[in-house]
């Protein structure tokens, strides 16, 4: 097909020559893929590497080349992409989370005990992030006698 560097779903659609309903009828399997006929509802193709000739084979009735393997081949790639994606994003979570200050990473671990422990997440975030309650000191009095009851003894 194409010897270029394939880093979206964008470009294994381009290089491999499919549609995206084409990949969309692509089931990928361990060892081989079932892609669906666009022709006869119901029928399925399956494509596998044959390690002897070492070529893709589709059980097509079409001679020569089909758009069941160029389909799979790209619905391998995008899944390939996808995996890469992740893998990044992951890393720079794991980045994000290791500059995070102390303190952050303590709020977020107490708002994911009280989610675990069956509160909504919005309820924890509040809980959590809620300063404490100082008064206004209103009420207070500063001579109060803690020996002082109206209590019998």
């Amino acid at each position: 097909m194409t010897t270029a560097t394939i880093t979206s779903k964008a470009d294994a659609l381009t290089s491999y020559r499919v549609s995206e309903e084409q990949v969309n009828r692509v089931i990928l399997r361990e060892h081989d893929a079932i892609v669906a006929s666009q022709t006869t509802e119901g029928v399925g193709y399956t494509v596998e590497y044959n390690p002897q000739f070492k070529v893709l084979q589709c059980s097509c009735p079409a001679e020569g080349g089909c758009w069941h393997k160029r389909a799979t081949l790209a619905a391998i790639a995008i899944k390939r992409v996808a995996a890469k994606e992740r893998a990044a994003r992951i890393a720079e979570e794991k980045e994000a989370e290791a500059t995070r200050p102390a303190s952050e990473v303590a709020e977020q671990s107490a708002i994911e005990e009280l989610v675990r422990m069956g509160t909504d997440r919005e309820t924890a975030t509040r809980i959590i992030l809620a300063k404490p309650y100082k008064g206004s000191g209103k009420g207070k009095r500063l001579d109060f006698d803690p020996s002082f009851s109206l209590l019998k003894k």
